[in-house]
């Protein structure tokens, strides 16, 4: 009996060994969707690359990470009230004296400066959505030609004011794209030609108009790519974008750029941004009273 019972654990042991060498052997068990986020296979529709590219645009006023904190909000929004309005005294820090605010507004900042990661951060947040847009939109079945050049031209349009708006405060940025796989990439140079090209892209490709307020148009992207070439002292390949955008461009409501006839209607809720604006190029939406405590709105 005793023997019996040896035996039996022997090779109970021997059986549990070689399932377990034999699992060693791969790591397949390593691969795992991650909870809470969705597969790519999942985004391969309408509905989801759409959802996605509004994620990108949701980058615009600084409050990326939808944790319950702005995260540096003032710093990252493309209004530059941080790195712009305070840098040019035409704003003050204000509050109480110190923090990383101060040291930017007294041109004191260090690489330990936490603003800095925000920033950079939020750059590179921005530009991952838009990447996601550009990669799955071609692979999403149903989507005509037509539809395809303006999700990519929105997103393209997107990535070149992230790399943009982290190009004015690093200089040069490792250029990460919908193709790269390999994240150690060099920082040589301004990635101005790049900019260059997602915009000439936008610029050809997108429409005049669109139905939802907000989105970028084509006369939005010329506008960006003029900005991108006066940044270069491209002078005449700037002018030559901005006489057609003042000649022809429009708003996405197809209303012809004019200016206002009183300047303050600029900074007015019941005109600025609205359906009679003629002057917005592009518009950063923002909303009130959504549950997001705040976060939705101007914070910077």
């Amino acid at each position: 009996m005793r023997n019996s019972i040896m035996k039996q654990t022997i090779t109970v042991l021997t059986l549990s060994m070689v399932l377990l060498g034999s699992n060693a052997c791969k790591d397949d068990f390593l691969d795992r969707q991650p909870i809470g986020v969705f597969s790519e296979e999942a985004l391969k529709t309408r509905a989801g690359v759409n959802g996605i590219l509004v994620g990108a645009y949701a980058g615009l006023n600084g409050a990326m990470y939808g944790n319950g904190s702005s995260a540096g909000a003032d710093v990252n929004s493309f209004s530059n009230w941080v790195f712009g309005g305070i840098t040019s005294d035409d704003a003050q820090k204000g509050a109480d004296v110190g923090g990383s605010r101060s040291d930017i507004e007294r041109y004191e900042v260090t690489p330990a400066s936490t603003k800095l990661d925000d920033r950079w951060r939020f750059c590179y947040d921005g530009i991952a959505r838009c990447n996601d847009v550009i990669r799955l939109t071609p692979q999403v079945a149903g989507l005509t030609d037509t539809e395809i050049k303006n999700l990519t031209g929105q997103a393209r349009t997107l990535r070149a004011l992230y790399y943009f708006h982290g190009t004015i405060i690093f200089g040069r940025l490792p250029w990460v794209d919908e193709n790269t796989t390999d994240y150690r990439q060099p920082n040589e140079r301004v990635l101005w030609k790049e900019m260059e090209t997602d915009l000439q892209y936008a610029y050809t490709n997108l429409p005049e108009t669109f139905t939802e307020t907000g989105r970028v148009n084509k006369w939005a992207a010329g506008v960006l790519l003029a900005k991108v070439y006066l940044f270069q002292k491209k002078w005449a390949e700037a002018k030559s974008v901005l006489d057609a955008v003042i000649a022809n461009g429009r708003t996405t409501k197809g209303l012809k750029y004019a200016l206002f006839a009183r300047y303050h209607d600029n900074f007015r809720v019941t005109t600025q941004g609205g359906s009679a604006d003629t002057e917005v190029v592009l518009d950063a939406n923002y909303s009130a009273n959504d549950n997001s405590r705040g976060f939705n709105g101007g914070l910077g």
